[in-house]
């Protein structure tokens, strides 16, 4: 019931990422009682840093090619954020790095011993971006974005013959479908 009195040297230092701004209204009345700084991005030698030492962290007793699996990651990252030399629309959204750790933790405790994905570990990469990857980059997507990350993850899977991404690709379509129904509009 004590009262605390801030004074004027007290400063609030608050981070989210852009695909965090999904409060709507809320999210205005926030943000302009706070100065917005942009911060830097990982550069691509500091990002595919954190891929080797994630990926690295996998283990040899788990069956994945870690290189494809480092190859993957980064084309999907840079499919997400730049587009892909076939899209002349460019990067779909932002999207940092921090969500392929996710990944790459779920693959070490689903396909090590005893592990779910044990045996299955090409399933088991398409169930991790599905769990962790394409839910968040959903989340906030409007639909012709959502229509570009299912073509995206379509191609990732075509590409990409020793992993099974129709989990992610399902997913990014079903949410499309969902999103037509939901604007009363059909196949277009």
């Amino acid at each position: 019931g004590e009262r605390l009195t801030l004074t004027d040297d007290v400063k609030l230092i608050c981070t989210m990422n852009m695909s965090d701004r999904t409060v709507n209204e809320l999210d205005n009345a926030i943000t302009r009682r706070f100065a917005m700084i942009e911060l830097s991005r990982y550069d691509d030698e500091d990002r595919k840093e954190l891929f080797n030492r994630w990926v690295g962290g996998i283990g040899t007793g788990v069956a994945i090619n870690t290189d494809e699996l480092i190859r993957l990651f980064e084309e999907h990252h840079q499919g997400i954020n730049s587009g892909t030399t076939t899209s002349a629309e460019g990067g779909i959204m932002e999207m940092g790095p921090m969500h392929y750790q996710d990944v790459t933790q779920f693959l070490q405790e689903a396909c090590g011993d005893g592990g779910q994905y044990n045996g299955d570990e090409a399933n088991a990469v398409g169930q991790a971006f599905a769990t962790y990857i394409t839910p968040r980059l959903l989340n906030t997507a409007s639909l012709p974005q959502i229509r570009r990350i299912a073509a995206h993850y379509e191609t990732l899977n075509d590409d990409f013959e020793e992993f099974d991404l129709h989990p992610a690709v399902d997913l990014a379509q079903r949410q499309a479908e969902a999103e037509q129904r939901e604007m009363g509009i059909g196949d277009v």
